[in-house]
């Protein structure tokens, strides 16, 4: 049977929340809450715990045409996941979620039950090396291919209030584990059971709406290096420093490690013209110079790290010590974050001020 009334789904809280997936502890809980999807009624009374959803209710209003008109269990609110990436977790709360209606005793908790059973609660775990200092507990949303369903059944309801209940949502993955998408995990909203037999059941219709939840980007830096020379004499020293370690405490960088992906883009460049160095811890410096990674090389670098607040330094010289020659250094620019915005032509898209593009150190 359908109700009078939809679900509406909208997002509060960390909406759009991008994830970094370079953060180096064993394991953590990225983002703490990912995005918080809100469901709420559209007139009071819609929703209906197990004891009002009986014969006369909104629920049951087809019930005469049935044999029996037993009510199974009260309205139920159904979270559809999709996009979550490969070895990453949804972790959703096990207790009992109030409505922010002030005043209403409404409440909805997670459901361990098969469409048109009995509510049956579900176990929360509390582990700290999988949860990280929570004190809510959690139960993973089951997954296939990116995709799962949490159900939440309502438990007690208060006809007085326009109820809405705010479900927050949580993503759990072993750190360096995923591989930024510019896809976003998506989730919908809809009453359940759909297309069941027991009382009550739903169609969707629509009211099922789309929700944009977490996006899972990398953490990285890009570093310009406008101009390497190893010719007519002359050789660069590139030196990339990662320093996502200082001395401030909970309030400086997160340590991060990982590599810089160094492609170049000029003349005499290698084949593939990108060079990848080896791992650079935090608090560490790669140095090399461009004879040894693109020889006979000249034009400019764009490095790609794999780690936050890394910063460059390039010297270009044509010899050393007491018979060099004329010498120059220079610091990287850090090209805006790629992942946040697009560096495209129109010159607007990267810079506020209209100038095309907005390099800092």
């Amino acid at each position: 049977a359908v109700p009078a009334v939809t679900v509406v789904g909208a997002t509060s809280g960390a909406n759009n929340f991008v994830i970094c997936t370079s953060i180096s502890p064993a394991a953590s809980l990225l983002g703490s809450i990912a995005t918080v999807v809100q469901v709420g009624e559209n007139f009071a009374s819609a929703f209906k715990d197990v004891s009002a959803a009986g014969p006369g209710s909104e629920s049951s209003l087809l019930a005469t045409t049935l044999a029996s008109n037993t009510v199974a269990h009260g309205t139920r609110l159904q979270l559809n996941f999709s996009g979550v990436p490969s070895n990453a977790l949804v972790y959703v709360p096990v207790g009992i979620i109030p409505s922010i209606a002030a005043g209403s005793v409404s409440t909805i908790q997670l459901t361990n039950a098969a469409a048109g059973a009995a509510f049956t609660t579900v176990t929360g775990t509390t582990s700290a090396s999988t949860l990280g200092a929570l004190s809510t507990l959690l139960a993973p949303v089951s997954l296939s291919g990116g995709v799962g369903v949490a159900t939440f059944q309502v438990t007690a309801t208060d006809t007085t209030y326009l109820d809405a209940f705010n479900i927050p949502v949580f993503i759990v993955a072993t750190a360096n584990t995923i591989a930024g998408s510019a896809t976003a995990m998506t989730i919908t909203t809809n009453l359940a059971p759909v297309g069941a037999t027991t009382i009550p059941n739903f169609a969707v219709g629509a009211s099922a709406t789309t929700l944009t939840a977490s996006r899972f980007n990398l953490c990285t830096t890009s570093l310009l290096l406008p101009f390497v020379t190893n010719q007519l004499g002359f050789d660069t020293g590139i030196a990339i420093s990662n320093t996502s370690s200082d001395p401030f405490g909970t309030s400086g960088a997160t340590p991060q490690a990982g590599t810089c992906t160094l492609s170049f883009y000029g003349n005499g460049a290698p084949t593939p013209n990108n060079v990848t160095t080896a791992n650079i811890p935090t608090g560490t410096t790669y140095a090399a110079p461009l004879s040894s990674i693109a020889a006979g090389f000249q034009g400019y670098v764009v490095a790609q790290c794999a780690f936050q607040f890394a910063h460059g330094f390039v010297f270009v010289t044509n010899g050393v010590g007491p018979n060099g020659g004329l010498s120059q250094g220079y610091l990287a620019a850090v090209i805006p974050d790629t992942n946040q915005k697009a560096r495209a032509a129109d010159p607007l898209s990267a810079a506020g001020l209209g100038t095309g593009e907005a390099l800092g150190q």
